[in-house]
């Protein structure tokens, strides 16, 4: 079955991929390999088609890798963003096949913009980020496990697993700075990013991994009129994250009115600062005091 250019879903799991048009000619599985995306990206038309799928984590790698090598324009969306999208729409259903047509739906109505082709050294970087952050998280349980162990053997035994972690520790910090020395690309990010107080090199790794996703992001226009564009690094800085009261206020259709500085205060942390009451909203009446009982009050 060959789709005409336009709007794909693709639903991703494992082992199987569900694929709908947003022009509705039905759904087709195909297999979650190198050979099967090969043979549908084929069939595919470069210009026009975007291809819509939800972020799975290494499921999608194979899918997006084959996209790119086709040179079909694809974009990861959120699945609680998609969910969201499917619950607006009235589709409160949920098979493998309502996800892939909802998801077509989704990049036809909101227009979305096809993410940045997929770079082999950005994407190896991100997989040793992630493996040197499974190897800390272990080391850091076994810690716990030594402190309330008092038997000698289990004790030997927990000293001698944490030396080998800090070992494979050690060895995968290097091998991610070897992938950043080797690329020039991401040698330049890191050294822009380690230029911000505070970072340190596993931070700036981290980051120098998500810089194409995130600059990607920061330059997209809004979906239509009066939404704002998306929060990303490059809106906070590197070193930063927005405070609940800063989200809540980006997260705020420009067309509606700006929030009150006591709704700021409600919505980050306490302030003992005492807002002004707005003067359409008037302060309750109150008993009147020793001084002021003589006089008439006048407004503030």
């Amino acid at each position: 079955m060959t789709l005409s250019p336009t709007w794909i879903g693709i639903d991703v799991s494992k082992a199987w991929l569900d694929i709908a048009s947003s022009g509705g000619e039905g759904v087709q599985r195909i297999a979650n390999t190198m050979d099967a995306i090969a043979a549908f990206a084929a069939t595919l038309e470069r210009e026009g088609t975007l291809v819509v799928l939800e972020a799975s984590g290494v499921y999608d790698r194979s899918l997006r890798a084959g996209l790119a090598l086709a040179g079909i324009g694809h974009v990861r969306v959120n699945p609680l963003r998609a969910r969201d999208f499917a619950r607006a729409s009235g589709q409160l259903a949920k098979t493998d096949a309502l996800d892939a047509a909802m998801l077509a739906e989704m990049g036809r109505a909101l227009r979305l913009v096809a993410d940045p082709l997929p770079e082999a050294g950005r994407e190896r970087l991100g997989l040793l980020s992630r493996r040197r952050d499974q190897l800390v998280a272990m080391r850091t349980q076994e810690k716990q496990r030594r402190i309330e162990i008092t038997d000698s053997f289990i004790g030997a035994d927990l000293d001698r697993h944490m030396a080998g972690l800090n070992q494979a520790i050690a060895a995968i910090e290097v091998e991610i700075q070897n992938q950043i020395g080797s690329d020039a690309a991401l040698a330049q990010d890191q050294a822009l990013i380690r230029s911000v107080p505070g970072i340190g090199p596993v931070t700036a790794s981290v980051l120098a991994a998500l810089m194409n996703w995130a600059g990607a992001r920061a330059s997209r226009s809004p979906p239509w009129p009066g939404w704002p564009r998306s929060t990303t690094i490059a809106a906070y800085g590197a070193d930063s994250a927005p405070s609940a009261g800063a989200a809540a206020a980006s997260a705020r259709p420009s067309t509606w009115p700006p929030l009150h500085p006591c709704e700021h205060n409600r919505l980050s942390t306490p302030s003992t600062t005492v807002c002004a009451r707005p003067e359409n909203h008037p302060s309750p009446p109150s008993s009147p005091s020793p001084e002021s009982s003589s006089s008439p009050s006048t407004p503030s």
